[in-house]
């Protein structure tokens, strides 16, 4: 598969960090800024998959899923 059919099925969900509650995993929020009242979905991610430099509250990264399936995730990346 070439890199442009890759990129044409996937999706960026914008998430941030909300902090580290419970222990070896971070409470994010996905899709935070969209929805009823800028609401997401608030769940609890392992952090071994969150890179080290977005684990810190407030924190804000994209989270790249498969489309239109987007229960699988791709990987994380930093919003520059």
């Amino acid at each position: 598969m070439n890199k442009q059919a890759n990129v044409k099925n996937t999706a960026k969900i914008e998430c941030r960090v909300l902090g580290c509650l419970t222990s070896g995993y971070l409470k994010v929020i996905i899709g935070c800024d969209r929805g009823m009242l800028d609401g997401g979905i608030v769940r609890d991610i392992p952090v071994h998959l969150i890179p080290f430099s977005l684990r810190m509250p407030n924190s804000k990264f994209h989270l790249v899923t498969k489309y239109p399936n987007s229960s699988e995730w791709l990987r994380i990346e930093e919003i520059l």
